[in-house]
């Protein structure tokens, strides 16, 4: 699934929270304290989010993802169905307020599970690495594959980039 930054706030960002008194603490006859209002939206998010939110569940592959990396407002997907995804991100509360996600294209020309990806290039170029022994070269603005290197002994597991437009691969 894609995740959208929680657009910051200005203000306090402690969270505020307000606790019930028990009715043994109440006065009989007084009103209650009131409770907080404190605005939720205004709070910090749970910890364990770090800040990030679910916007929308990104469907298409058929069977596992393997791996993921972005450039260039798009999102890059590799998944066991031999196929590389290309999702574009949108930006801001609209985005993650579309009803629908958004949709993708399929990159094929492996044969294989596709288990690594690396952008390159200033992000022009990305690579996907296969079980098909090869690693593909894509053009990330018109998703054409560029070329094909081929020869490896084994399966591609991992993709690095080592300067603009060289990768590194195992």
């Amino acid at each position: 699934s894609t995740c959208s930054r929680l657009a910051s706030r200005s203000g306090s960002t402690s969270a505020s929270h307000a606790t019930q008194p028990s009715s043994t603490s109440q006065p009989r006859g007084s009103t209650p304290p009131a409770e907080s209002t404190a605005d939720p939206a205004r709070s910090s998010p749970p910890p364990e989010t770090c800040g990030y939110a679910c916007a929308h569940t990104l469907r298409g592959h058929a069977g596992a993802v393997f791996s993921l990396t972005s450039a260039k407002g798009q999102l890059f997907s590799a998944a066991q169905d031999a196929a590389v995804r290309v999702w574009p991100l949108g930006k801001g509360a609209a985005a993650a307020a579309a009803a629908e996600p958004p949709a993708s294209v399929e990159l094929v020309g492996h044969a294989g599970f596709v288990r690594a990806l690396a952008v390159s290039g200033g992000g022009a170029l990305l690579f996907s690495g296969s079980a098909d022994k090869s690693v593909r070269v894509w053009d990330t603005n018109t998703h054409v594959q560029l070329c094909a290197l081929s020869g490896h002994k084994h399966e591609v597991h991992a993709l690095g980039p080592r300067e603009p437009g060289r990768v590194v691969h195992h």
